[in-house]
């Protein structure tokens, strides 16, 4: 996809696996509560890690899930307050703020009317080809996939989307 900067007005920047490196909410959801979870429950690691795991996929692609996938205020305050970056944008927006996880049509639909923005003129980064699509179904004109979400795993393209491993890519 080509990409002609003189028709974006929005850029939209997924946090988790995009401007910031996903590698520590994946060693924390996948290693430390699982731990955590064995030793207050006094069982097999693998079996904790199993349990929890199961839950994390009950809840995949709801509001509850967000607190892992679309950033809970709680994780948005703590992550912006500590990496300085809320200074860089007009305006930061949590799936919680809207109702509705970022995989549904409806939270784009929501957004706009948030931030009164045209989709045609707007591009947006995620390494969650799930909010992609839905972005794309919204009618985001411009969608990226963040192919290297953490430092500690290799690029992954997706085929529906164009890939990028770093931002300098969409400078060039």
């Amino acid at each position: 996809m080509t990409l002609f900067w003189s028709e974006v007005a929005w850029v939209l920047l997924d946090m988790d696996g995009t401007l910031l490196d996903k590698h520590f909410d994946d060693y924390f959801w996948e290693t430390l509560v699982p731990e955590e979870y064995a030793r207050r429950q006094g069982m097999d690691l693998e079996l904790a890690r199993d349990l929890v795991f199961a839950r994390y996929q009950r809840e995949e692609g709801t509001l509850n899930w967000t607190l892992v996938t679309n950033a809970h205020y709680k994780t948005l305050n703590l992550k912006m307050n500590h990496t300085g970056l809320l200074g860089y944008f007009d305006a930061v927006v949590s799936s919680f703020d809207l109702g509705a996880p970022k995989e549904e049509v409806r939270f784009w639909e929501i957004l706009r009317h948030r931030l009164n923005f045209n989709g045609h003129h707007a591009l947006l980064v995620d390494d969650n080809a799930e909010a992609l699509a839905a972005a794309r179904s919204f009618g985001i004109k411009y969608a990226f996939f963040k192919a290297k979400s953490s430092s500690r795993l290799d690029a992954a393209t997706h085929p529906d989307f164009p890939s990028i491993e770093s931002f300098r890519e969409l400078m060039d």
